[in-house]
């Protein structure tokens, strides 16, 4: 695994964007831990596009555990693949979701591009708010990946989010 690209923000931004990604890799990884701003608490489930695709060109699936409860669902096919944990900014200070996202055989030309997530979220509550999810999204879409932007479905990233991209070898 070699390190391609790291946003770290110094003040809060409403997107992050990977562009010229490079194209020698099996696989990507994304390593993100983030927060939004605003005064929501509970935790979210941040959106990301590929190469511009603002179209209704992702899926996804996901199940998540509270400890108290187990969620299972799909989605119908939207306009980003939601696989990014963050906490909301009203939530207890310093609390940040966290994500690993493998992107699957990113430059193959034969295939949609599939996704998986393992994230959550811990904020010292003990209630809904902790989270632990596992998300699986596809792109319907066979382009090689080249750009990415992560953008909040509400308010900005905060300050001291960090998103990493990771190319994979084979």
């Amino acid at each position: 695994m070699e390190p391609i690209a790291t946003t770290l923000l110094a003040s809060s931004a409403g997107s992050i964007t990977f562009s010229n990604i490079p194209q020698g890799y099996k696989h990507l990884q994304i390593r993100a831990i983030g927060r939004r701003t605003g005064s929501a608490t509970g935790p979210a489930s941040e959106g990301f596009q590929f190469n511009g695709d603002t179209g209704s060109n992702y899926t996804f699936h996901y199940m998540y555990g509270t400890g108290a409860s187990v969620v299972a669902s799909a989605s119908t096919p939207t306009n980003a693949a939601y696989l990014l944990a963050t906490t909301g900014g009203g939530q207890t200070s310093n609390c940040f979701g966290v994500s690993v996202i493998d992107i699957l055989d990113y430059s193959n030309v034969y295939k949609f591009k599939t996704c998986r997530s393992l994230s959550g979220s811990d904020t010292n509550s003990g209630t809904v708010n902790d989270q632990m999810k596992f998300y699986t999204a596809m792109w319907m879409n066979t382009a090689p990946i080249t750009s990415i932007v992560f953008a909040p479905s509400a308010d900005s990233f905060a300050a001291n989010t960090r998103i990493s991209l990771y190319g994979v070898k084979a």
